[in-house]
């Protein structure tokens, strides 16, 4: 059988990516291909309807759900990935073809309308003593309290020095060591997607450190025009987005295609 999806290779993307504008992924789906990363195949070069976009672990579907393109991606759709879908034909359609090899993995979107500049500027201060606020610098990113903090930066930037070019974050140091960290979870466009992180250690917990970066971070994007967008997996990520300022709690559902067999060790790493 001929594959009816064909690579998008020309680096103009600009007609594949309209198809992801109303995605709840859409600000790192934008920024991954105004930075010409990630794989997108399409149904047609002169006439797409059906977009498939691939970037890492992160994928998503756009277009035309009833079509033999969109049947052949959800049926072809690799194991242990997160998929976004643009609407419930979609879901639909990935819940009928997976059948017990999916699960909804629930997530939550919050708004960032409400955010405001100077309530962000009072959360940064104070400090507890020894502790230091300031923008993720190359050394920074050396002196990581923990590896973990910087994996996304390996995992969609490649390198610390690709994310010191393309991407941004601000972090809390103790001594010399980076302890909690909040910065841009891929490359960006206008918008960014927020990664906050801090090192799991008794003396570094309910000291508003994730607090104090993350209003750093998100004061920083706002005075450069850019929109942060906060989507959480946990309701612990939840509160904070909420005490940072963020309102309007949305939930909704990605997929991921597991086997049966596997999905207590996918929600032993989710938790």
């Amino acid at each position: 059988m001929t594959s009816p999806i064909i690579e998008w290779a020309n680096p103009d993307r600009t007609l594949a990516k309209a198809l992801f504008n109303s995605l709840k992924m859409s600000a790192i789906i934008s920024g991954s291909i105004d930075h010409q990363r990630g794989t997108i195949y399409v149904d047609s070069l002169d006439d797409l309807k059906v977009a498939w976009w691939l970037f890492s672990i992160l994928n998503a579907v756009a277009g035309d759900s009833k079509s033999e393109a969109a049947r052949y991606i959800i049926e072809q759709f690799p194991h242990m990935r997160v998929l976004n879908v643009a609407d419930k034909d979609w879901e639909n359609l990935v819940r009928s073809l997976w059948g017990e090899e999916l699960y909804a993995m629930p997530r939550t979107r919050l708004s960032e309308e409400t955010l405001d500049l100077k309530h962000l500027r009072k959360l940064k201060e104070p400090l507890p003593e020894g502790f230091m606020l300031q923008k993720v610098d190359r050394e920074s990113l050396d002196n990581l309290a923990d590896a973990a903090m910087g994996y996304h930066i390996l995992q969609f930037f490649g390198t610390p020095d690709d994310f010191i070019e393309n991407g941004f974050g601000f972090c809390i140091k103790h001594g010399e060591k980076v302890v909690s960290m909040a910065s841009t979870y891929t490359p960006y466009s206008n918008a960014i997607e927020i990664e906050i992180d801090t090192f799991d250690s008794p003396e570094y917990r309910r000291k508003g450190l994730a607090t104090a970066a993350g209003a750093a971070l998100l004061e920083y994007a706002l005075d450069n025009g850019l929109t942060p967008n906060w989507d959480a997996q946990t309701q612990i990520s939840v509160k904070l987005a909420q005490k940072l300022g963020y309102t309007n709690p949305e939930p909704y559902e990605v997929f991921i295609r597991v086997k049966p067999e596997h999905k207590e060790k996918l929600l032993a790493a989710l938790a």
